[in-house]
């Protein structure tokens, strides 16, 4: 099966009699309706990439799309988001939608055809997944720390969901622990790309974003904050009214000369080299389906990089140039 084709995935969420049967549910996962994000897929091409038949983790990717809907609608909460569903549907409806999801999660995984012991491994990726991640949801809200609180932050709310998801579509894929232990590393490098393209995507958006009243969780507004130039005392001034008539503008020209654009793009090129070096060096029937998979994981990196005046970023992502 292609990766990129949602339906047989939709599929496999709705063969659980409970998620078919409420419609609240079913309909975040009805034909046309755009996931929050592609990140469902990533077994399916790790699946591919280690054994060349990706349907092998469909129950793994159910399960990442039910875990990712989980945890957007947590973090919603968490953050008041006006944009969350419990504006919509009230918080109690959210919070029981977001347990129903989580269970389904390991529901799908216990409905695979891999062997006993791959499931449980699949099963436990997921459940340390989820358990890192809500020390990072609560991390994420009381940190009030510098750079090295960040990156607490990052590892344990970002980087947690990918490297499950490509642990789960290389043990359902039946990879030796080489394999696994590799690309789950490699999972752990492209969520902390993630949080970083999160980060610039908050730090430059035309409007102020939720997460702009916590300005020590995005990298960028806190090398801005911290780091010594010129203009560091008016960024501080301005992040106390971020909304205010043409503030949001003159924070963000500050971002770029202070070099807090720059530093993160640095982390960027860091992250996406050892991933593609990693990938590199294992022997998989058919690396190409992860690399582009990664490859439009990076897009965003390599716009960035193109517009800072560099030729053919993807050769020095991958460690080329």
């Amino acid at each position: 099966m292609d990766p990129l084709d949602y339906e047989p995935v939709r599929q496999t969420l709705l063969a659980l009699p409970q998620i078919a049967a409420w419609p609240e549910i079913a309909t975040l996962f009805a034909p046309g309706t755009e996931l929050p994000s592609k990140d469902y897929r990533i077994p399916l091409y790790v699946a591919k990439a280690v054994c060349g038949e990706a349907d092998l983790a469909l129950p793994g990717a159910a399960a990442i799309a039910c875990l990712q809907m989980t945890i957007v609608l947590v973090d919603d909460l968490l953050d008041d988001d006006p944009r969350g569903a419990q504006k919509r549907i009230g918080v109690g409806p959210a919070a029981n939608i977001a347990s129903a999801l989580q269970a389904a999660a390991f529901a799908h995984v216990d409905r695979s055809q891999a062997p006993p012991a791959a499931r449980a491994l699949a099963a436990a990726a997921l459940a340390q997944m989820l358990l890192d991640t809500a020390l990072g949801q609560r991390m994420d809200v009381l940190n009030e720390g510098g750079e090295e609180e960040y990156w607490q932050v990052a590892f344990a709310k970002s980087s947690p969901f990918c490297r499950s998801a490509f642990t789960v579509g290389a043990v359902l894929a039946g990879g030796d622990e080489r394999t696994v232990a590799a690309l789950t590393r490699v999972g752990s490098l492209v969520g902390e790309t993630q949080q970083l393209h999160d980060d610039r995507d908050d730090a430059l958006a035309i409007a102020a974003q939720p997460d702009g009243r916590r300005p020590r969780n995005n990298l960028l507004t806190l090398y801005a904050m911290t780091i010594d130039h010129p203009d560091r005392e008016r960024f501080v001034d301005l992040l106390k009214d971020p909304e205010g008539p043409d503030n949001l503008l003159e924070a963000q020209s500050i971002l770029s000369r202070s070099g807090a654009v720059s530093y993160c793009a640095y982390h960027l090129v860091k992250r996406h080299q050892e991933a593609f070096d990693l990938v590199a060096e294992l022997e998989l029937v058919d690396a190409s389906a992860l690399n582009e998979f990664m490859d439009n994981h990076f897009l965003p990196a390599m716009m960035l990089l193109e517009r800072a005046g560099m030729k053919d970023p993807k050769r020095l992502l991958r460690g080329e140039a």
